[in-house]
């Protein structure tokens, strides 16, 4: 976040004086958000800001979070070998009643990467919890999302799943459901590959001087915070930005997601290039999609250890 030096003396100035109380025109801040507060002199937090002392705390535009995707669907489904069932989402809370119609599939591979949103994510958590193990989040402050489970109990009971799903995630995986993630991972519903998450867990409230100030979170407990550090994937796996972007969008673009996979079946000597097709069919070669690959490789191998069934 790129200010100069005179506006953040500026806010900082302002901010510090709304802790003091010296300021009645500056947003009162929630010192819970602000661990430790009292051991960064006046200078340092003059100097530097609240904003770089306690990343994502304050904003200094809109902190809202907005679907990135135009696609009509909140999700798509896709079917991949070994019976694996692919969902990709694009509206969290839209995404349900898709995810509901394969939520029996053993074989699951949920995927929340470039996944920005507003919801708690509660009514997804209730299709993933298994073997009785409920995950919840704690709200702490001012917060304006549902964070109890909104399925009712029997349905709940009937949608149970025996095995855990596998959540792919990434640096843009942005919203307080980063908590509920976190809380499904710790209680063995999912298995998370990929990268950790953005950490965008707060609600924020505009103060006087024009920051956004942080108001409220959604932590996986009241005394867990993720803010700033973000949900961190059981399996995680390292990706260069352009990398992460080019293997998801492709899928985007039309490109079959089998493309996307690695086809060992495939893997043979080269072969001279005899004709003019040759360049064309090289240029179609994409490097596997690393973290659907490292899920799907997941599955499998839960498949042969017999942890996981083939079949519905």
């Amino acid at each position: 976040m790129s200010l100069s030096a005179q506006r953040l003396l500026k806010i900082g100035s302002c901010l510090l004086g709304a802790v003091c109380g010296a300021s009645s025109h500056s947003a009162e801040l929630n010192l819970e958000f602000f661990p430790g507060l009292e051991s960064h002199s006046e200078e340092v937090i003059r100097l530097r800001g609240l904003a770089d002392l306690y990343p994502n705390t304050i904003w200094f535009e809109d902190p809202k979070l907005e679907t990135r995707s135009l696609r009509d669907e909140a999700a798509r489904i896709e079917e991949l070998p070994r019976e694996i069932t692919y969902a990709r989402v694009y509206r969290l809370d839209e995404a349900v009643s898709a995810i509901r119609e394969v939520i029996d599939n053993p074989a699951l591979i949920i995927d929340m990467r470039y996944l920005q949103s507003e919801s708690s994510g509660i009514a997804l958590a209730s299709l993933l919890n298994s073997d009785r193990k409920v995950a919840s989040v704690a709200a702490v402050g001012d917060v304006t999302v549902e964070i109890k489970d909104s399925i009712n109990q029997r349905e709940t009971i009937a949608l149970q799943r025996s095995y855990p799903a596998i959540v792919l995630c990434n640096r843009e995986t942005a919203g307080p459901f980063e908590a509920i993630l976190h809380a499904l991972q710790a209680n063995g519903c999912i298995i998370a590959v990929g990268e950790a998450t953005a950490g965008r867990t707060g609600y924020y409230k505009q103060s006087d001087t024009g920051a956004w100030i942080i108001a409220g979170e959604i932590r996986p407990s009241a005394d867990v915070s993720i803010l700033a550090s973000g949900f961190v994937p059981r399996i995680e796996i390292e990706a260069t930005p352009e990398s992460n972007y080019l293997s998801y969008h492709l899928f985007e673009a039309g490109t079959p997601i089998a493309r996307l996979l690695r086809n060992d079946a495939q893997k043979q000597a080269p072969t001279p290039k005899d004709d003019d097709d040759s360049d064309e069919k090289e240029d179609e070669d994409f490097e596997p999609d690393a973290v659907l690959q490292r899920g799907v490789d997941i599955v499998a191998a839960l498949q042969v250890l017999e942890q996981l069934p083939e079949n519905k």
